[in-house]
């Protein structure tokens, strides 16, 4: 897959093995390792410890709504202030309809 380029692509960089697979962490550790609830993790690296993706085609947009660790409310933030802010591992991974 394209995302699965893009991470080996980083990992060679930093002379890293390449990974086999990339999928979607497990629930029982994403309850044990994420903060707020399941689903609604909000993508700040420095809350999860964890690294930050996103596709170009977000720098297009106006607004980013964003998990905000709770079901009932989203972030709403402007695009460019995200990316300016968390300055995500940006690619171009997503697929055409």
């Amino acid at each position: 897959t394209k995302f699965l380029k893009f991470i080996n692509g980083l990992r060679k960089k930093a002379g890293e093995k390449a990974y086999l697979k990339v999928d979607f962490a497990k629930e029982a550790w994403m309850k044990k390792n994420l903060p707020g609830k399941l689903g609604a993790v909000p993508p700040f690296k420095e809350l999860l410890k964890l690294d930050v993706y996103a596709d170009k085609l977000l720098s297009k947009k106006k607004f980013l709504f964003l998990g905000s660790g709770e079901y009932e409310a989203s972030l709403r933030i402007g695009a460019k202030q995200y990316l300016k802010i968390e300055n995500p591992f940006q690619g171009s991974f997503s697929q055409k309809r």
